[in-house]
């Protein structure tokens, strides 16, 4: 545990060093360590090299120098013996020899500065006085030969000679000087390997050692930089699935510190500023912004160019709201500066307009010509319908068709009414004239009740000519009920035109209910339109949600998604601004509803309109009713001086019968003629009262047929 803690401890002394100063250091460790091998091996092999110094200066260098010692003794020997042979060649043979001698001379002195033994010096003084020796002896074969004395220098060449004993002593010393040196370059051979042998062991030994120690320092290096290196990815990846949430909080002061604290930084920068300003923006806030953090900042920019767009596209299209509800048919949103998707929805929003306001503005001008009472007016042609206004012109189209043929129906009842109406003052001013006739009788019929009060002779020709008036009286009443009669029969007529007439309102009435049920409909498709704008909102809510993640994707990407991340802004704002556009076209169809509804009251003014004229016919109706009844009346009246008649012709046949009774029946006669007086004067009065409404009647049908004229009928 202790280890372990001293361990903890080194590592986390270690994470707080700069990563930089770490490797640097971790780098002049290894390289120390390195060093340290390389001064162990370059001792090593120092060692060695001397070795291998004293192998070439103390072995192969007098080795050398006795080889070509004995290389040019042979020489001498074999140009000693060719010399005697070869007499034309011993003055280049001299030469030769001399060249040789020259050399030994040579590898003598190098073999007196090389690192002899006690022993291979002793041998090396030997050999150089034998070698002068067996030189003098040499030079002197070659002086005898030249000087022509052949037989002393064979001689001296031969065994026994000068020359013979004197190359033996020196061959034998040379030759124990060669074994020395020989002997003395395996020694020296022997002990370079052995100490190579002890030299590559020790260096492997400490090369292993420093690989593991550096093995363990760059693990312990490796290990502070990629645990936290960890850490951070682990965040990273955190943060491209939309995670920003989380922190680091590592208490380090090294570069991976310095990351891991701004990314924490970054991280409360996106969920504080970015994510929160974007909260704010859908939930309507659009003065929310973001504070510009330096020069090279590109989020709030392109915040800053969103919410310029955004605010551009809803200022056009609360112009266009405001506008329209104030009735500006005419207006037309501006795109002005908007790209891509904010462009599209100004020029969407125009068309959108444009199909609804040119029905709208055919509509009006239609209803228009209506109100000037041209019903022979259709729905422009000129102006392109499609879907649901299709069946909104064709609705406006057969309303005209509708009113012209019921219009048409009821000038057809008025012009009706207006002839029954003549006739029927044709036949009162016929029952006027019999009511006063029967009134000019009833008084004639009373002066003669008066006079027959005069005399008795002068009653039965007052009787006779009572009985001629009463007769007389009698067809005039006769008359008279006839012409009630037909007057109450086109009363019954104008009853069954004013009926007719009902029925035409009736007509007008179903069709504006027809025009109000269309509107309403119309309503309901606008619901429906208003249920599509729900899932369109319900749409650019989905979108948000996906622009929010690929936002966050955009950010687990690093500066390789800023871009990306940019674009998933926009496509958020814009589906906000979907969801807003959404909300303004619900209320604008919200409007159009109202107007709807308008003109349903509109409708149903047009529809108590049609009430009150039907009202007014009703009345007709009843006018003629009482007229019936009027009629009726003088009918029974009628009825009722026949019989006061039929009792005057029975009182006549009494008086007769009994003149005694005259004078009571005189009495009851000028009764009765004073009621037939009263009865015709009320007659009278009926026939003026029909006549009066006959006139009424006259100058509404007048009026409404100088109305119907203003109509103009398909």
């Amino acid at each position: 545990m202790a280890l372990r803690r001293g361990i903890m401890n080194i590592f986390n002394s270690i994470s707080n060093i700069r990563i930089g100063r770490r490797l640097i250091g971790g780098f002049i460790i290894v390289t120390i360590l390195m060093a340290f091998v390389g001064v162990v091996g370059f001792l090593g092999m120092n060692s060695v090299s001397i070795g291998m110094d004293k192998v070439y200066s103390d072995g192969t260098v007098p080795l050398y120098e006795v080889t070509s010692i004995e290389t040019s003794l042979n020489s001498i020997r074999a140009l000693t013996f060719r010399t005697a042979a070869l007499p034309a060649e011993r003055e280049q043979d001299e030469k030769r020899m001399q060249d040789e001698i020259a050399k030994i001379d040579a590898h003598i002195g190098e073999l007196k500065t090389a690192e002899l033994t006690p022993e291979e010096k002793v041998n090396l003084s030997k050999f150089e006085g034998q070698w002068t020796t067996y030189k003098s002896a040499a030079q002197e074969v070659f002086t005898l030969l030249k000087a022509g004395k052949t037989k002393e220098g064979l001689t001296s060449i031969a065994n026994g000679g000068n020359h013979a004993n004197a190359r033996r002593a020196t061959a034998g010393t040379f030759e124990d000087l060669k074994t020395g040196i020989l002997t003395n370059s395996k020694r020296i051979a022997a002990n370079g390997h052995a100490e190579m042998e002890r030299t590559i062991p020790l260096m492997a030994a400490l090369a292993v050692f420093v690989v593991i120690l550096a093995m363990g320092l760059a693990i312990l290096i490796t290990r502070s930089i990629t645990l936290p290196l960890y850490q951070v990815m682990n965040q990273f990846d955190s943060m491209t699935r939309g995670e920003i949430s989380g922190r680091l909080y590592l208490n380090r002061t090294d570069e991976i510190g310095d990351m891991a604290g701004m990314i924490d930084r970054f991280s409360d920068y996106l969920e504080h500023d970015v994510v929160g300003t974007m909260h704010r923006i859908a939930a309507g806030d659009l003065l929310a912004t973001i504070e510009n953090r330096g020069a090279k900042d590109q989020i709030t920019p392109a915040f800053t160019e969103t919410l310029t767009a955004l605010n551009h596209v809803i200022v056009e299209l609360k112009n266009l709201v405001d506008r329209t509800s104030m009735g500006d048919l005419s207006v037309k949103g501006s795109p002005g500066d908007l790209q891509g998707s904010y462009r599209d929805i100004i020029l969407g929003f125009n068309r959108t307009l444009g199909a609804i306001i040119n029905p709208l503005s055919g509509a009006i001008a239609l209803s228009k010509d209506y109100s000037e009472c041209n019903f022979a007016a259709r729905f422009p042609s000129d102006i392109k319908v499609e879907g649901d206004f299709c069946e909104f012109r064709s609705a406006l189209n057969t309303i005209g068709d509708e009113i012209s043929k019921s219009l048409a129906l009821v000038s057809g009842q008025l012009n009706d009414l207006s002839s029954h109406a003549s006739h029927a003052s044709v036949g009162i001013e016929d029952v006027r004239r019999g009511a006063k006739e029967i009134s000019s009788k009833a008084d004639m019929t009373n002066t003669n009740a008066q006079r027959s009060e005069d005399g008795i002779e002068q009653v039965l020709k007052a009787m006779e000519d009572l009985t001629v008036t009463v007769t007389s009286i009698s067809s005039n009443v006769d008359a008279v009920a006839q012409a009630g009669t037909n007057a109450d029969n086109l009363a019954k007529k104008g009853i069954i035109s004013s009926s007719l007439a009902d029925e035409g309102m009736s007509k007008i009435k179903e069709s504006s209910v027809e025009v109000e049920r269309t509107i309403k409909d119309i309503q309901g498709q606008m619901a429906e339109i208003t249920n599509i704008i729900k899932i369109i909102t319900d749409i650019s809510e989905q979108t948000n949600l996906l622009a929010l993640n690929a936002a966050i994707e955009a950010a687990r990407a690093g500066d390789a998604g800023l871009g990306f991340a940019v674009v998933a802004g926009e496509v958020k704002a814009l589906a906000n601004q979907t969801g807003d556009s959404t909300q303004k076209i619900a209320l604008m169809i919200s409007g159009l509803e109202s107007q709807s509804a308008k003109a349903v009251a509109a409708m149903d003014e047009a529809a108590k309109a049609v009430n009150q004229g039907e009202g007014a016919l009703k009345e007709t109706v009843e006018t003629f009713a009482d007229l019936t009844k009027a009629v009726e009346e003088i009918s029974h009246n009628m009825n009722t001086v026949a019989g006061a008649i039929e009792e005057q012709a029975a009182s006549f046949e009494e008086i007769t019968a009994s003149v005694t009774d005259m004078s009571g029946f005189i009495k009851e006669t000028v009764k009765d003629a004073l009621n037939s007086s009263a009865t015709a004067e009320e007659a009278i009065n009926v026939v003026e009262q029909i006549t009066g409404i006959i006139n009424e009647i006259n100058e509404v049908v007048d009026v409404t047929s100088t109305e119907m004229k203003r109509f103009v009928l398909s």
